[in-house]
């Protein structure tokens, strides 16, 4: 049989009935501003306390990030609600597994065994899809943050003293879910793109300029809910209908655990009843690669007027008031490792370290005798820098002896 009279017509309305639907469901919402709102620091701490069934979360994948995530939990100062530990099932079938778990349970630590969520492709953050599961917790309101993060709460001296996040499980009851801005990924400059866009209020169009990576995933608060847990499952996982219907919401083989959340939250401001909030990344969003940036004006913006900031400025810079009021700070300094990996002082990443210029050259040459770190005039940061991976260090370190 063939076509039928007139196909090409119809061919022509069908495809312009769909893209009048996608271009419907991905305009700008009116109420933009209600679903999304910026939490400023001040703010946060004024929040009454309530009374809810709240906890600490913590997820791991393998037995280094399982203890990880113990050890954050047991620094916690004074914390409120339950600390919980979603992490890989198979590790309970590892030997080491008996004393982290005689560990946990001495702190009063929750372990959850949950299977994995991953996409079986061959990268390092395949896995990082296991971190939604804190969506289908049964709290009122959880305080999540990655195992490869430190809180910290230090002096003009480098001291640091115990401290806790329990202001976050403050925010206002309306926010189904709150983070800090990716701050680092920010699409700058945008004064220049769209003249018109009123400086005072957070930019529609840097929100959905940034579908994928506007929040950073590495802190979240969050009321856990399982419609949003098997909605975000769609998202990993795809359903076939999305090829048909829902084409923008496609997972992308470079999107993880950041970008599928970020798609989420991108698609229910545009329809749906859920309230997100924006944290101060200068707070809880900060990463230790920032102290190796060459220029910070990214990190030292409002939330609100990021998008608006000069990107080869330091103005307001200073390394130790900056530290002083970082409360949660994660470990990112691609492509230098993790603390907890033994460093080779001959590998090329050092080149991707800071080295203070007025400091002792012998040492420096003798150090790196082939790929030297990048000489620097700020030797706060420096010393900042690497007095956060010895602490680090140390509290593993303290954890061994």
């Amino acid at each position: 049989m063939g076509l039928p009279r007139n196909w090409e017509y119809i061919f022509v309305l069908l495809l312009a009935i769909y893209y009048g639907y996608y271009q419907w469901n991905t305009g700008v919402p009116e109420d933009f501003q209600k679903r999304l709102k910026v939490l400023p620091d001040d703010f946060v701490r004024s929040q009454p306390a309530m009374n809810k069934n709240f906890a600490y979360v913590q997820y791991a994948t393998d037995l280094t990030y399982l203890q990880l995530s113990i050890d954050n939990l047991v620094s916690l100062e004074r914390p409120r609600g339950d600390l919980v530990v979603v992490y890989n099932e198979r590790l309970q079938e590892t030997s080491e597994f008996i004393n982290i778990n005689r560990k946990a349970q001495m702190f009063g630590i929750i372990l959850k065994p949950v299977p994995l969520l991953t996409n079986n492709e061959d990268n390092i953050w395949h896995e990082s899809f296991t971190k939604l599961h804190i969506f289908n917790l049964d709290y009122d309101r959880i305080v999540f943050f990655d195992a490869d993060s430190m809180l910290i709460n230090v002096d003009k001296n480098l001291i640091n003293k115990p401290t806790n996040m329990n202001e976050l499980f403050n925010i206002p009851w309306e926010i189904d879910i709150a983070m800090p801005q990716a701050y680092w990924l920010s699409d700058q400059q945008l004064a220049h793109k769209y003249p018109v866009e009123p400086r005072s209020l957070l930019s529609t169009k840097h929100k959905f300029d940034n579908r994928r990576s506007f929040f950073a995933s590495h802190v979240i608060v969050l009321k856990p809910n399982k419609v949003i847990y098997q909605e975000l499952l769609n998202y990993v996982y795809n359903p076939w209908w999305w090829v048909i219907f829902h084409r923008s919401k496609l997972r992308k083989s470079t999107d993880f655990d950041m970008e599928v959340v970020n798609k989420f939250i991108d698609d229910n401001l545009h329809s749906g009843d859920f309230h997100f909030g924006i944290l101060d990344h200068r707070i809880y969003g900060v990463l230790t690669g920032e102290f190796k940036e060459q220029w910070h004006s990214k990190f030292l913006s409002d939330p609100e007027l990021l998008p608006y900031s000069n990107h080869r400025s330091n103005d307001g810079w200073d390394s130790f008031k900056i530290i002083e009021n970082v409360k949660l700070i994660h470990f990112s300094d691609e492509p230098i490792p993790k603390p907890w990996i033994p460093l080779d002082n001959s590998a090329h990443y050092n080149t991707f370290k800071i080295y203070c210029r007025s400091g002792d050259m012998q040492t420096y040459h003798e150090t790196y005798p082939v790929n030297k770190p990048r000489l620097v005039e700020d030797c706060d940061s420096v010393e900042i820098w690497e007095w956060l991976r010895q602490h680090f260090e140390v509290r593993i370190n303290d954890r061994k002896d």
